[in-house]
């Protein structure tokens, strides 16, 4: 059973149940109000005639014997005019009947029992009617005399089942009613849920940019905008899963790439020393190229394998002293220093940067490396540790620079700007790539300034 049903069923169940409560409780005591009518005016037409017959006995026992015969007269004057308005009278003589209108074959009239001329109210049916029957006793010093006065409720009885007929013909048509506009209103209301549902559907079947717009400012407004801010999430993850997927791709392809080159040159050099007849010089010369090749798959492997562990590790951060870090990088390139003439400047105008040491020493070791590639002979590179919206530090050359379109490519694994210089000098084309993901896992800011034939300035800013 679809929800809206269920809805639509429990709704009209409790309208239902609660109408015709209401109803038969209100014509139950409907009833209880005319009845006590009757009783009421039973009550004074008892009270009445008991002083009226009282009265005419007292009268007729002034001028003569008051006898069974006379009392029956009496009665009867009385029966007739009450008989006319539907009222019925009995007379009693201590255990016998003077006069009566019913032909009561029943072995008991608890009604008779009149103890200290206190009024019995009982209903009883008679011929298949019934009657409301009253018995009170006469005044002194006619006590043991007993008048019953017996009311018909048909008309009562009648009124009370065209109420219950008219009540249950009146639930009908309001229960058919109140389900036609039961129906149309859940529909109605349910339109929201039935787009959010058909939305889902929609997002199982690989359509992620699905949205729905509902105008209400109700739950169904809020969870359909709750809804479009997950499909564009979830659309945004799917997308970026797939440029990841792309990179992926591509880095794998690039890796390819580059793995092959190595690998061709070592398996050829090798071949041609197993092959050829080589001199010693040819011999030396050929291992030298395979030890070069061999240390940039080494280099390539250590790098994927930092990056690698850049991702899934744990940061651990130290105050990390810059004149240690100075000391590190002058000792480090000392020797590609000297060999291309190039003046290396360490400014440290902080004492100290939170950062993992090992991932600042590399982060500045690929920097420096490539300004290193940049400059010409006698070029000069400037490392500078200052504070400007945060730890900061400045790797500045004055080589061949970049243009524009470079910047924005260099982040890309095994981009070089210059890849005959790069591959001469042992480069694996990862070095900005890994230097980004130092920067990332750090929540810094890595940004790139340069112009052709000018230099290029790298500025990291870590912020936390």
């Amino acid at each position: 059973m679809k929800f809206w049903q269920k809805v639509f069923l429990s709704v009209l169940i409790l309208f239902v149940v609660a109408l015709n409560i209401g109803m038969f409780t209100v014509m139950h005591f409907t009833y209880k109000e005319q009845l006590s009518s009757v009783k009421q005016r039973a009550k004074g037409e008892a009270y009445f005639l008991r002083n009226s017959i009282s009265k005419d006995f007292k009268n007729l026992e002034k001028t003569s014997t008051l006898t069974r015969d006379k009392k029956e007269t009496i009665y009867d004057s009385y029966k007739t005019y009450y008989m006319e308005q539907n009222v019925f009278l009995e007379l009693w003589s201590g255990n016998s009947l003077i006069g009566g209108t019913f032909d009561l074959n029943i072995e008991s009239r608890d009604e008779l029992d009149t103890v200290n001329n206190v009024q019995n109210l009982l209903i009883r049916e008679v011929d298949q009617e019934e009657y409301l029957f009253l018995a009170c006793n006469l005044e002194e010093p006619y006590e043991n005399h007993i008048l019953v006065i017996a009311y018909p409720l048909t008309e009562l009885v009648n009124t009370r089942k065209q109420l219950v007929q008219m009540v249950i013909a009146t639930d009908i048509a309001i229960t058919i009613l109140l389900s036609v506009i039961l129906y149309l209103i859940i529909r109605r209301l349910m339109k929201p849920l039935k787009r959010l549902s058909e939305a889902t559907g929609e997002i199982t079947q690989g359509n992620y940019s699905q949205k729905i717009y509902i105008q209400s400012q109700d739950e169904f407004g809020s969870l359909a905008k709750k809804f479009n801010t997950m499909s564009e999430r979830i659309n945004e993850n799917i997308n970026l899963l797939q440029e990841e997927s792309d990179r992926k791709q591509l880095l794998i392809d690039n890796m390819a790439h580059e793995l092959r080159t190595p690998l061709t040159s070592i398996s050829g050099y090798a071949d041609y020393m197993r092959m050829a007849a080589l001199s010693e010089e040819e011999r030396i010369h050929a291992l030298d190229y395979i030890i070069a090749e061999t240390k940039r798959l080494e280099k390539l492997s250590k790098t994927l394998l930092m990056i690698a562990d850049i991702r899934e590790g744990v940061l651990t951060k130290t105050a990390v002293s810059t004149e240690q870090i100075k000391i590190y990088i002058q000792n480090l390139f000392h020797n590609q220093l000297k060999e291309k003439q190039i003046l290396l400047e360490v400014n440290c105008e902080i004492e100290t940067i939170e950062a993992s040491e090992v991932m600042l020493q590399c982060l500045l070791g690929n920097l420096i490396e490539n300004a290193i590639r940049a400059c010409e002979v006698e070029g000069r590179i400037t490392v500078t540790f200052y504070n400007h919206e945060g730890t900061c530090f400045m790797v500045e050359d004055n080589g061949i620079g970049m243009e524009a379109e470079e910047i924005a490519k260099i982040m890309e694994p095994f981009y070089r700007v210059d890849n005959a210089r790069s591959r001469k000098h042992g480069g694996v084309g990862l070095g900005v790539t890994l230097c980004h993901q130092i920067v990332k896992v750090h929540q810094g800011e890595l940004r790139y300034e340069s112009e052709v034939n000018k230099g290029t300035k790298v500025i990291v800013t870590f912020t936390t």
